[in-house]
């Protein structure tokens, strides 16, 4: 799928993460959540996030106008009620 998203944000990780809203998440098929998915409380700048952490479950590429990325190895999805719009440009599960 295809979503327009922010890509440089504050948003850090110990691995390579995507914070996604659950309309995402139920488009790809992760939510409601699934046996892959666990739920885990981070801290974000507003406060402690509870969300859903999918392991290695998605890859990535950006598109802007006539270019794109190649795909970026396999990340960790997040999945948040408060997120409005994901931190990534495509993603595949």
């Amino acid at each position: 799928m295809e979503e327009v998203a922010l890509l440089n944000s504050v948003f850090k990780a110990p691995t390579p993460q995507l914070l996604i809203p659950i309309s995402t998440a139920k488009t790809l098929g992760l939510w409601p959540p699934t046996e892959d998915a666990r739920e885990v409380r981070v801290d974000t700048a507003g406060g402690p996030l509870n969300a859903w952490f999918y392991p290695r479950i998605a890859t990535v590429k950006v598109i802007a106008g006539d270019a794109e990325s190649r795909e970026v190895l396999v990340v960790d999805a997040l999945v948040s009620s408060l997120a409005d719009e994901p931190l990534n440009e495509r993603l595949t599960c």
